[in-house]
């Protein structure tokens, strides 16, 4: 076994961890995104707001940004 193919071995199992813990987040979050958007909240950026003032915090932590709902929108729907 070559150390590249290791390395590549290695890569394709932290990227399955990453997406696994990526969608599991989305889906502890989705309730709530459905919420905001219920409360009539629909723009990125107010979901993002929405979600920074009730002090959810972001995957990485901080507060939410454009970006980063859109990828829980992505991955919950």
């Amino acid at each position: 076994m070559s150390l590249n193919w290791t390395r590549r071995a290695s890569a394709a199992k932290a990227m399955a961890v990453t997406k696994a813990l990526a969608d599991r987040r989305a889906s502890d979050v989705a309730p709530i995104l459905a919420e905001i958007q219920a409360e009539g909240i629909t723009t990125i950026a107010g979901i993002a707001r929405a979600l920074t003032e009730r002090g959810i915090p972001a995957p990485r932590g901080g507060g939410w940004r454009r970006e980063t709902v859109l990828s829980a929108l992505r991955r919950t729907h």
